[in-house]
């Protein structure tokens, strides 16, 4: 009776033993996804600033640094005080009929160019911006078009 009691704990033991490993490793891949969810959202508000950055400026976005602020380097900072992610949006773009496409791609801090950032790039996207009006006037920005918004794997 005595070892069958004794088998019975050990067997429950081993049991919470495993409930606990695995509990354990759903909070450590909780605050993962958190992280990876902050750093997307930085990407998200970072590209969306540089969009709106260009979007009256029918000269940007061509090539370089599309994120609003101080150059040589400009930068976003998105989220809060213990969990930011600072950011840089690159675009390269051309003309078009109506005016321009530009693609844009966020990435942390450390590219130099669009490439480059594209590679590892937290979000990617294809804007139109529409800078002429039906009678052939400037009209920078008055129409935007997403094309595309792809937000990639955070942890590159």
């Amino acid at each position: 009776m005595l070892l069958l009691a004794i088998t019975f704990v050990l067997i429950v033991s081993l049991m919470i033993v495993g409930l606990v490993e695995l509990a354990s490793n759903d909070l450590l891949t909780t605050s993962h996804l958190k992280s990876l969810r902050s750093l997307e959202y930085a990407g998200d508000g970072a590209v969306e600033s540089a969009v709106q950055a260009v979007r009256y400026n029918p000269f940007a976005g061509f090539t370089g640094l599309c994120t609003p602020g101080t150059a040589p380097n400009r930068s976003v900072t998105i989220g809060p005080p213990n969990n930011a992610s600072t950011l840089q949006v690159y675009c390269q773009g051309s003309p078009n009929a109506t005016g321009r496409v530009v693609n844009f791609a966020a990435c942390p801090l450390g590219s130099s160019d669009y490439g480059g950032c594209a590679n590892k790039a937290v979000l990617l996207a294809q804007v139109t911006f529409d800078d002429y009006a039906i009678n052939g006037a400037t009209a920078p920005g008055t129409g935007i078009t997403v094309n595309s918004w792809v937000v990639q794997t955070a942890n590159h």
